[in-house]
Order: structure tokens, then sequence, then C-alpha cells
């Protein structure tokens, strides 16, 4: 078998944690979970970019905002994202969930991409009616999202996540 010395395994590895402390203390990461969203967050969390490619990431999530409203004022929330989607979202927050994923999915599958995939699906559930990401059940809380409001948390988020890779390249053992 394939021996790793000193390597970290975390078989239940979340949004990356432990892989993202493993890397920072030089040591190999290795992880798993049911959650098939939990590797593509952890790869996003662990990697360590140069500038440029932090910058093409922040300009790429401005971009996939600007093609998301256009796809908006050209085409309506098809019929059957509608029929699955609309108990779980406002109207302006549907519209722009459904915006932003087809703008994302017309980006080349690298990856940039893939960081805006992530951005994107952690506003999913503030965005929603649900009360949490691991209970799909109704939020008796929940506040109207109006428009305008997912693509400011997703702008927000993409610059969060550049600052963070950002410290990430500064302080990652080469």
């Amino acid at each position: 078998g394939l021996e790793l010395p000193g390597a970290v395994w975390d078989p239940f590895m979340g949004g990356g944690t432990v892989m993202l402390e493993s890397m920072l203390a030089g040591r190999v990461g290795l992880g798993a979970d049911v959650n098939p969203l939990s590797p593509l967050i952890a790869w996003a969390r662990t990697r360590v970019l140069t500038g440029a490619q932090i910058s093409e990431f922040v300009t790429l999530g401005q971009h996939a905002i600007e093609v998301a409203r256009q796809i908006r004022e050209d085409h309506r929330v098809p019929a059957e994202f509608l029929e699955t989607e609309r108990d779980w979202y406002d109207p302006p927050a549907l519209a722009e969930v459904w915006s932003l994923t087809e703008a994302i999915r017309a980006l080349p599958q690298d990856g940039p991409r893939r960081l805006l995939i992530i951005a994107l699906s952690s506003l999913l559930v503030k965005a929603s009616k649900q009360a949490t990401d691991s209970v799909t059940v109704r939020d008796n809380t929940h506040r109207w999202v109006p428009r305008g409001r997912v693509e400011q948390w997703f702008k927000a988020r993409v610059h969060e996540h550049a600052r963070n890779l950002g410290v990430l390249a500064e302080v990652a053992p080469r």
C-alpha cells in the first residue's frame, strides 16, 4: 500500500479545516466525507494561488454578476426551476441564484470556476427560506431577500475568499 509518514486522515472532513491545518503544518492531509460538496470546499480552501490568479478569480466573480444580470434581462427563470425551488426562495433571490448559476456554468471548467461555485453554494441556504444547511425545514424567522442582495453576498464572499487565499499564499509552506 501507499505509505505517507506523518499524514493526517480526516474521515469527516466537512469544510476542510483539518486539511488546511495539515497543509500549514507541512503535512499531507487526506480526507473524505459523505457530502459530495465537502471535497470541493476543502479544495477551494487549500489553493495556493499567485496574486494574478487571485485577481483573476475576483474579476471572474464580477464578470459572473454582470452576465447573470444580462441573463435575467433576456430570460425568465425556467418553469422547471420555479417548480422545484419557488417554495424555498423569495422571487428576487430565486432569480439571482438561478442566473448566477447559469453565468458560472458558462465559464470554462477550471480552477476559478470551481472557486465561484463554492462561493455561490455557500450562500444558498442564507438566501433561502431553509432553517439550516443540515435540516430541510422552513425558517420561521425568515426575512425577505430583496433584489440585489444575493449578488451583494456573492461579491462579498468572492472578496472574502480572495483575501483568505492571499493570506494562505503568504503563510503556506512552499
